[in-house]
């Protein structure tokens, strides 16, 4: 990973993604195939598909079909690898709130960082890879370790590969192998943390209320979390 431990992430949400997260106490991982806005989620680059004859060689599978190695990455590793995202960044992003949030009143962000995401997960037992993105021309690219492939082409790090046009993201993100007959969520899974060691500090929506604030800071009363709550300055007044 190309950042240290002290690097400061976030994750942006709405209100009912947040009563969620604190009701549970659990990050939600998504499946790689349940993207919507990312068709390339988990995919080979094109040129491992061709090294590799993923297009062309066929395997059989215990469910009694046989599949060409895309075709299993795609309908088996996809659903099989669950995913949870964060944002690298020192500060806020307005990019970030308007792409998550929008103008929906009581959102936040949570701000943490990468050493407080990796503590957090030690509340459960699943194995979780901590990574960041690595963004890349999916025509173009191959892996430049000579130990990403020996035989067969490293599944994982598909899941830590995305189009250069989602760069504005700079996203760190956990990921789970877990498989599919495991877990049988149509969308994802919920994973126990330690809220208090995820969270640093809980930022309020740039278009939030005083009484969002307060609704905020009621949930985390009524759980008994003592975590602090920051205005965003993109919501502050200078003249105020």
């Amino acid at each position: 990973m190309k950042y240290a431990d002290s690097q400061k992430i976030w994750r942006y949400m709405d209100y009912a993604k947040f009563e969620s997260l604190i009701h549970n106490e659990s990050l939600f991982f998504c499946r790689a195939d349940k993207f919507a806005n990312d068709k390339w989620e988990g995919v080979f680059p094109v040129k491992m598909i061709e090294t590799f004859e993923l297009d062309t060689r066929s395997f059989p599978s215990d469910d009694g079909n046989t599949y060409t190695g895309l075709q299993w990455h795609v309908q088996k590793e996809a659903r099989s690898h669950l995913v949870n995202c964060w944002h690298a960044d020192d500060t806020e992003s307005f990019a970030m709130w308007k792409i998550y949030c929008g103008d929906r009143p009581r959102s936040i962000a949570i701000q943490s960082t990468i050493g407080r995401l990796k503590r957090s997960f030690n509340a459960n037992d699943e194995r979780i890879w901590i990574g960041d993105v690595e963004y890349i021309d999916f025509r173009e690219w191959e892996p430049d370790n000579r130990f990403f492939n020996v035989n067969t082409p490293n599944t994982l790090k598909a899941f830590f590969l995305k189009w250069h046009y989602f760069k504005y993201e700079n996203e760190i993100r956990a990921v789970i192998n877990k498989a599919y007959n495991k877990h049988r969520a149509d969308k994802g899974i919920l994973v126990k943390i330690d809220l208090t060691e995820l969270i640093n500090c809980i930022y309020v929506s740039p278009v939030s209320s005083h009484e969002d604030e307060q609704a905020i800071k009621a949930i985390l009363d009524d759980h008994g979390y003592p975590i602090p709550i920051c205005r965003s300055v993109l919501g502050v007044s200078l003249y105020m």
